[in-house]
């Protein structure tokens, strides 16, 4: 979320806060373009769980020229661009990047790209009851939300399309199979440091003003903080949950999430898993992405910002950690093999 003036919150309600409104104007964007999705191209989403450099991967992708993705600029009017481009226009506050609320040393500003889709989904799909689960999405979605990514490429005069849903793994396999052309890249990151950050996030973001708690719902974020969903593979178990100031519950968010994504890249060969250590040190894994995305892609700027404090002594069920890391493993050779490395 960028800093917002007075006229862009009332911008904001007026746009979003009616769901009839906005499939409204989905509807006249998508008569206005008038021809159904081009299964054949071949556009990129970034999918898994928060935190493990989803944000500096779409910035990466972004920067190098070749995807239209959603924009802060698009905001509030994401599921019409033809009308985002005219309210475009307006003076608008958040011009010039500035770090943004989590304090990991990314600046966004307006031209920033950012995870806006979830204005389509929480608008023809959204979650049901407090967590999440595989979720089988129907087919006249399917097809909206490819007529979303539609027109903004036509709008955007662009030929792919790039987003970023992280918390966006129970509607993934629907997307994997509908979108057969895609690639579906899988960040993750070494479990204890992505559990920390996790749990880190979840407590600056654990109060949110009135108006926050509406954005973040319109935007269906619901990794950390107030609006938390956790997610569940298998079905929420009859047993009550640890809570989320445990830094355990984040680890088993990490084992339970990361479990089911080295599932489906079994069953889809459209998904790459990405490992966050890798992305920061491996010249050759930037070549061979490149190679795999047809996209012109160097890694420069992406840091390990892997904590070098130690967890307190006690704190880690040790067992849950082995079967986190035996993981992560198989993430990291799974994602070697598809890249060729």
């Amino acid at each position: 979320m960028i800093r917002q003036s007075l006229l862009d919150q009332v911008m904001h309600r007026f746009a979003l806060d009616s769901r009839a409104l906005g499939q409204f104007w989905f509807g006249r964007e998508c008569e206005r373009n008038g021809s159904a999705f081009d299964a054949k191209r071949e556009n990129l989403f970034i999918a898994g769980i928060a935190r493990a450099g989803s944000t500096a991967l779409l910035n990466g992708l972004y920067g190098s020229g070749g995807f239209a993705a959603t924009t802060y600029a698009m905001m509030p009017f994401v599921l019409a661009p033809s009308i985002a481009r005219l309210a475009g226009r307006l003076p608008r506050a958040g011009n010039t990047p500035v770090e943004r609320a989590h304090s990991d040393g990314i600046d966004v500003g307006l031209d920033s790209p950012e995870a806006l889709d979830g204005v389509f989904w929480s608008r023809f799909f959204p979650p049901v009851g407090n967590v999440m689960e595989p979720r089988e999405v129907p087919p006249e979605v399917l097809r909206g939300y490819a007529m979303f990514i539609e027109n903004l490429l036509r709008d955007a005069g662009r030929e792919r399309y790039l987003s970023k849903m992280n918390q966006g793994i129970d509607r993934l396999a629907c997307l994997a199979a509908y979108f057969e052309r895609s690639v579906f890249l899988l960040p993750f990151r070494d479990p204890l440091a992505q559990a920390s950050s996790l749990r880190r996030q979840h407590q600056r973001f654990g109060r949110l003003s009135g108006y926050e708690k509406k954005y973040f719902g319109w935007l269906g974020h619901h990794e950390f903080g107030a609006l938390h969903r956790r997610f569940y593979p298998d079905g929420a178990p009859a047993k009550p949950e640890l809570p989320a100031t445990d830094l355990n519950y984040w680890l088993r968010q990490w084992r339970d999430g990361y479990a089911y994504l080295s599932r489906l890249t079994g069953l889809y060969p459209n998904l790459l898993p990405v490992c966050y250590e890798t992305m920061a040190q491996s010249k050759p894994f930037w070549e061979k992405l490149s190679q795999r995305l047809r996209a012109d892609l160097a890694g420069e700027g992406f840091s390990n910002r892997n904590p070098d404090a130690a967890t307190p002594a006690g704190e880690i069920d040790a067992s849950l950690l082995r079967d986190c890391r035996a993981i992560y493993d198989e993430l990291s050779r799974q994602g070697r093999s598809r890249l060729g490395l």
